[in-house]
């Protein structure tokens, strides 16, 4: 967690990234923190989740210093829908990468004819090994991509990620290394934490 500040100004340093949107993410970041820490406090225990009632709503509205909750929940909405923009805008591009290299399919029990065409283009050696990999990512193999959120971000993430790994001069093993490290992801993580992995698993 305490990674997070500096992991998005090394994205404005290597031009992933604007400062305006590194500002606004890192405000969002820690915002929520709080939230999340005020939400502890009141529940005693390790929740992470806004009360229904009112009374408890008051007191994490009290604790962030707002004077009720609809000025706290109009902060809040005004947080989650700037991190929604940003999140967004920073994904157009990797989402629009399967209609510009091709098919990416890893539905279905077989391999999708065109994805491994776009695979063999993204430059991977062994395409059938990578889209039979992937599929069992979306079937929930492991308990990081058994949740419906978790499988939503990586239907996001995975044409950036492939792009990245055929960028190697080992593309296939890089991926299979990530995918042996994917079992390690809990649940909480999320697929972009894991996908942090890159870097070592592309060596």
């Amino acid at each position: 967690m305490k990674a997070t500040e500096p992991m998005l100004r090394a994205l404005v340093a290597a031009k992933w990234i604007d400062e305006k949107t590194c500002e606004e993410l890192i405000a969002a970041y820690w915002f929520l923190r709080d939230v999340e820490h005020r939400i502890q406090m009141v529940r005693d225990e390790q929740a992470h989740v806004l009360p229904t009632t009112e009374a408890e709503l008051k007191r994490i509205a009290y604790m962030m210093g707002f004077a009720d909750t609809a000025a706290f929940s109009s902060e809040l909405s005004r947080v989650l829908k700037t991190v929604e923009k940003r999140y967004a805008r920073l994904f157009e591009q990797e989402a629009g990468l399967s209609t510009e290299s091709g098919n990416l399919v890893f539905t279905g029990q077989n391999d999708d004819p065109d994805t491994l065409e776009t695979l063999k283009k993204l430059g991977f050696q062994r395409p059938q090994d990578i889209s039979r990999t992937i599929r069992t990512w979306h079937y929930g193999r492991y308990r990081a991509t058994q949740s419906v959120e978790a499988r939503e971000r990586l239907t996001e993430l995975t044409p950036g990620l492939l792009r990245v790994f055929g960028q190697g001069k080992r593309a296939d093993e890089a991926l299979l290394r990530f995918d042996s490290f994917s079992p390690a992801c809990r649940p909480a993580s999320s697929c972009s934490r894991c996908s942090a992995t890159i870097p070592a698993c592309s060596r």
